[in-house]
């Protein structure tokens, strides 16, 4: 399968039909909201994504590493190299500036170091990066030579919940959510539902230290 990375930042600018501010600030039992309308740029500063991608990884026929299965994140790391995680192999592999093959970590399992199902990818500490495993429920650091440096291992008995990002203290946060229709049949007579989602924060141990915020699912 033909696979390509994409690294590019787009920001759309534009104005308030109407010339008007650009935020707005509201008061809720007694908490501060600002309503962004815009962004603060000028609409002629806005940025754009390229039609040519910076970098192509992957072949339809060739050598096994740059062939990909479900490749469920790219991330560029601070010297230059791509991370791309592969859902198919449970592989995360790296390579160079132009795009060449350097080394791969992990294989499928439910040992440190491998995966059952990587849905999610982010940035760690300097080199470092993230792998979310739902299979095993479990965050995994990577260094930047795809080593093990530590893993976070959530509740087991969570029934559904994908991660959303790594913050600054070291903690995770993630979502959690739940569907009420136990059956086919019953999607059909009761109609679409859509199940709260709680978004909440994880301790590097593990932990779970507070709810954020309770917001609605998917129908």
């Amino acid at each position: 399968m033909r696979s390509v990375a994409l690294i590019a930042i787009a920001a759309i600018g534009c104005a308030e039909p109407d010339g008007g501010r650009r935020f707005a600030v509201r008061d809720s039992a007694g908490v501060e909201i600002v309503e962004s309308r815009a962004p603060s740029g000028p609409a002629d500063a806005a940025w754009s994504v390229d039609e040519a991608p910076s970098l192509e990884i992957g072949v339809e026929n060739g050598p096994p590493e740059y062939l990909f299965s479900r490749v469920e994140g790219a991330l560029r790391l601070p010297d230059g190299r791509t991370a791309v995680a592969d859902g198919g192999s449970r592989e995360i592999r790296f390579f160079d500036r132009d795009g060449r093959f350097l080394s791969a970590s992990g294989r499928r399992g439910g040992a440190p170091g491998e995966y059952r199902e990587i849905i999610a990818m982010g940035y760690g500490p300097g080199d470092s990066i993230w792998v979310f495993d739902y299979g095993n429920r479990r965050f995994t650091v990577l260094t930047g030579d795809g080593e093990v440096a530590r893993t976070l291992t959530l509740d087991p008995t969570l029934a559904n919940v994908s991660a959303v990002g790594r913050l600054a203290d070291g903690s995770f946060v993630v979502r959690e959510f739940w569907s009420a229709a136990g059956s086919d049949a019953a999607v059909i007579q009761l109609g679409l539902e859509r199940d709260p989602a709680a978004v909440a924060r994880y301790a590097p141990d593990g932990a779970r230290m507070d709810t954020i915020g309770l917001f609605l699912g998917r129908e």
